[in-house]
């Protein structure tokens, strides 16, 4: 089987052995593992010319095949997105006032969204809003616990 490659674009073939990726491929699998990646980064690893890459770019975006670029964020960095926890709380009453006291201590924070006396196994159901899972465990952990 005779097949046409670019330079120093290499995939494995089934049967182990090399195999060379259309150039498009190979852009495309690198803008999927890094984004930011520089025409000039590109461009070197594929030795290809800047305006080449900058060309195969615009023709992916043309045809649909790059829709956009977006940067995955971490929990800190996302701020509004947020989310929501519900905890169940155990309670040792205080002496005169009862659960209804500490329920009422408990939802004066500003994390806590609400708060429920309830039966059973445990004493308090609290719903708390945060911006990422670590704030709402740190929030459990120096708070509630």
């Amino acid at each position: 089987m005779i097949s046409h490659a670019w330079p120093g674009e290499k995939s494995c073939h089934p049967l182990g052995q090399a195999v060379m990726l259309p150039a498009m491929d190979a852009l495309l699998k690198l803008l999927r593992e890094n984004a930011a990646l520089s025409t000039g980064d590109l461009a070197g690893m594929l030795e290809l010319s800047e305006d080449e890459i900058r060309e195969k770019i615009r023709q992916a975006q043309a045809n649909g095949d790059i829709l956009g670029y977006q940067a995955i964020l971490s929990d800190e960095a996302k701020g509004g997105d947020g989310m929501q926890a519900v905890i169940e709380v155990k309670l040792t009453p205080e002496r005169g006032g009862g659960f209804d006291r500490l329920a009422e201590r408990i939802s004066k924070y500003n994390e806590v969204k609400s708060c429920y006396l309830m039966s059973g196994g445990y004493d308090v159901l609290v719903i708390i809003d945060g911006n990422s899972l670590h704030e709402v465990a740190s929030f459990v952990a120096e708070k509630l616990a």
